[in-house]
């Protein structure tokens, strides 16, 4: 069993790295919304007929993908929450049991 200096580090270790992923789905939909949003709407004002079109479409397609790919990114980042945080109540919980029958002995 670890002790609860560790169970405490290991913790606030998940957490941060959950912080970090939801920091790089920002940073991903910043670059969809800016960079791509962009470059699609350059295509469009400086490339007419039916290729344009569909390279458009298709643009926007991937951009919505990349999206997708940010929101599954930050819903991975609540799932790391909701686990270390359980992970975490089942380890106090482990250590308080044991030291509760330590004492009784």
């Amino acid at each position: 069993m670890a002790d609860e200096a560790t169970i405490i580090f290991n913790y606030e270790k998940a957490i941060k790295q959950a912080d970090e992923l939801v920091g790089i789905a920002k940073e991903v939909r910043k670059v969809v919304n800016a960079n791509i949003a962009e470059s699609l709407t350059a295509i469009d004002k400086n490339w007419d007929g039916e290729n344009s079109v569909k390279f458009i479409k298709k643009g926007n397609v991937l951009k919505g993908k990349i999206s997708d790919s940010a929101d599954d990114i930050e819903k991975i980042a609540g799932d790391i929450r909701i686990m270390a945080k359980r992970i975490y109540d089942a380890e106090m919980e482990a250590i308080r049991i044991a030291r509760q029958r330590a004492a009784a002995q």
